[in-house]
C-alpha cells in the first residue's frame, strides 16, 4: 500500500480542531491540540482510545471487531462484497460512485476491495470500530488507493467535506447514537456529495420478518445481562433451532415455486445449520439493533442534514442514496 495518511486530510476525533495530527514516531502519531497519542504506521492509524468506549463500543469491538471480522469462518454468508445487492437495488445511482470515498464500518473489507477496483474511485478510505480494521490494512496493503483507520463512525477523524462519496453497510443500527452518527456522515461528506446507506427495517409490512424481529427482541433482551461467554452458547444452541424454523421452510416454498414468499423468510439463504451462526450471533449478540420503517430513516437523515434521492425497502432491509440538504 502507497500510504494515502495525508495530515492534512485527518483530524483528532478529540478535537474540532482540523489537520491536527502530526507523525510522533515510526509507530504513532499525535494530536497538537490535545496531545492524545494514536498508534499507528506508514499506512494505518487507531483512534480508538478504550478507556473513553461506552459499554456499547466495547460490545460492539467485541461482537464484530474480534468475533465475526476475524475469526471468518463464522462469515461464510458475509465473505463476498455487497456490491451487487447496492447496484440492484440502487442501480441509477450506483454509477455515480467516484472521486474519494468512505466507507464506514468495512467489517472484513470486501467491499473496500471491490470499490477500490471502481476505476472511477480515485482514492477509498475505510474507517471501522474493530481490531480488524489493522488485519485488513495488512492483507490490503498492496492496494495503491487504500487507506485504513481504526475509528468511530460517531467520531469521524476527518475535517469537513472530506469525501465524494460515503459508504456504509449495515453499520448506523448499531451504534449508540444513530443520529450522531449520521451528523458525522453528512459533516465529512462533501456539499451534493451521495451517501450509500444500509440499515435494518421494522418489517411494519412483512408478517414473517416481524415476528422474528419479535424473537430476536425478547432474546436480546432476556439474555443481556448474561457473561458473554453464555450468550456465546446461547447462539450456537439456537442457531439448529433457527435454521429449522425458518431456514428449512424456505427450503420447502421454494422447491414448490413459491419464490416471492420464501424469500420473506428470515435466514432463507442459509445452507447448512451453522452457515447461519455468523448472521446469529450479527443479531443476538449486537449491544443495540436500531430498526427503522421508510419514513423513520428518512426523517433521521433530514435530522442529519441529508435528504434522500431514493429509498428502498424490502425484506433484506432499507437501502438509501442520500446527498446533502
Amino acid at each position: 500500500m502507497i500510504s494515502l495518511i495525508e495530515l492534512g486530510k485527518i483530524k483528532c476525533p478529540r478535537c474540532i480542531e482540523d489537520s491536527s495530527i502530526t507523525k510522533l514516531t515510526d509507530n504513532s502519531y499525535t494530536c497538537l491540540n490535545c496531545s492524545s497519542i494514536y498508534p499507528g504506521d506508514k499506512n494505518y492509524i487507531d483512534f480508538i482510545q478504550p478507556n473513553l468506549l461506552d459499554d456499547i463500543g466495547k460490545e460492539a469491538i467485541l461482537t464484530w471487531g474480534e468475533d465475526l471480522h476475524i475469526k471468518e469462518g463464522h462469515l461464510k454468508h458475509y465473505l463476498g462484497s455487497h456490491m451487487d445487492i447496492i447496484r440492484n437495488r440502487l442501480g441509477r445511482y450506483f454509477e455515480e460512485i467516484e472521486g474519494d470515498v468512505l466507507e464506514a464500518g468495512f467489517g472484513i473489507g470486501a467491499d473496500l476491495v471491490a470499490l477500490a477496483n471502481n476505476p472511477k474511485v480515485y482514492s477509498i478510505t475505510g474507517i471501522d470500530i474493530g481490531i480488524n480494521a489493522k488485519k485488513v490494512a495488512n492483507k490490503y496493503q498492496n492496494i495503491e488507493k487504500l487507506s485504513v483507520f481504526r475509528g468511530d463512525i460517531q467520531s469521524l477523524p476527518f475535517p469537513p467535506s472530506r469525501f465524494d462519496c460515503i459508504y456504509s453497510y449495515g453499520v448506523i443500527h448499531h451504534t449508540k447514537n444513530p443520529l450522531l452518527a449520521a451528523v458525522e456522515l453528512r459533516r465529512v461528506l462533501k456539499d451534493s456529495g451521495l451517501a450509500f446507506l444500509y440499515v435494518y427495517s421494522s418489517h411494519s409490512k412483512n408478517f414473517l420478518k416481524r415476528f422474528g424481529v419479535l424473537i430476536e427482541t425478547i432474546i436480546i433482551n432476556s439474555i443481556s445481562s448474561f457473561p458473554r461467554r453464555l450468550k456465546l452458547s446461547i447462539c450456537l444452541l439456537l442457531t439448529p433451532l433457527c435454521w429449522l424454523s425458518f431456514t428449512v421452510p424456505s427450503f420447502i416454498f421454494r422447491s414448490l415455486g413459491f419464490y416471492s414468499f420464501a424469500n420473506k423468510i428470515p435466514l432463507n439463504w442459509g445452507t447448512t445449520p451453522y452457515s447461519i451462526l455468523g448472521d446469529i450471533k450479527d443479531r443476538l449478540l449486537a449491544p443495540v439493533n436500531h430498526r427503522y420503517s421508510k419514513q423513520t430513516f428518512e426523517l433521521l437523515l433530514n435530522k442529519a442534514g441529508l435528504k434522500c434521492l431514493d429509498i428502498i425497502e424490502d425484506s433484506s432491509g432499507i437501502y438509501v442514496v442520500a446527498t446533502t440538504l
